[in-house]
């Protein structure tokens, strides 16, 4: 059963469903995956520098 998010919005609704997901150990076709750790890294910084 879904439980919707106290924050709401579509962010939250596809993270809960991929933490459901990884919970059980199931796997979403079609999801790709993004590696996104260097621009966060990057963007991140540019934005405590400043």
């Amino acid at each position: 059963m879904f439980v919707p998010t106290l924050h709401g919005g579509q962010a939250y609704e596809i993270a809960d469903a991929i933490a459901w997901c990884n919970e059980r150990g199931q796997s979403i076709k079609q999801c790709l995956n993004i590696d996104l750790v260097a621009r966060l890294h990057t963007e991140m910084s540019d934005d405590l520098l400043k």
